[in-house]
């Protein structure tokens, strides 16, 4: 697989990971979103510079829009997109406390027990084997 290959197919999984439109990616990365879409499809042969720009902007090493593609895990994972899926997860977070408040008390109470009653194992139960 060639260097171009592989950039192009990085940049691709790196637009899909932060669910980004063609136009949004390309204004995120600075440049023409004929540009990126000529990158995407892997009709094109990006310069040093131009690698070294798009690195810069996606917070990650030029070395890895280079790479062989690779499953992405949290180490890989560009710093802007940890960002976001931070935020993405702060949401949640609110939400869920917003609808716990929204919950009648009792329903509340009945859930706190069911949960405590699946962390605690039963009293007569023999945990000889542990």
């Amino acid at each position: 697989m060639s260097l171009s290959s592989n950039f192009s197919k990085n940049l691709s999984s790196m637009r899909k990971s932060c669910n980004s439109t063609l136009t949004e990616f390309a204004e995120e990365i600075s440049v023409s979103r004929s540009y990126l879409q000529s990158a995407l499809n892997g009709s094109c042969n990006p310069t040093l510079d131009t690698v070294e720009h798009i690195a810069e902007k996606l917070q990650v090493s030029p070395d890895l829009l280079l790479s062989f593609p690779q499953k992405q895990d949290e180490d890989t994972i560009p710093l802007v997109f940890r960002q976001s899926i931070r935020e993405a997860r702060d949401h949640l977070r609110a939400a869920l406390h917003i609808l716990e408040e929204l919950l009648p008390e009792d329903a509340k109470a009945s859930e706190h027990l069911d949960d405590q009653q699946a962390i605690q194992p039963e009293a007569d139960e023999d945990h000889s084997f542990l």
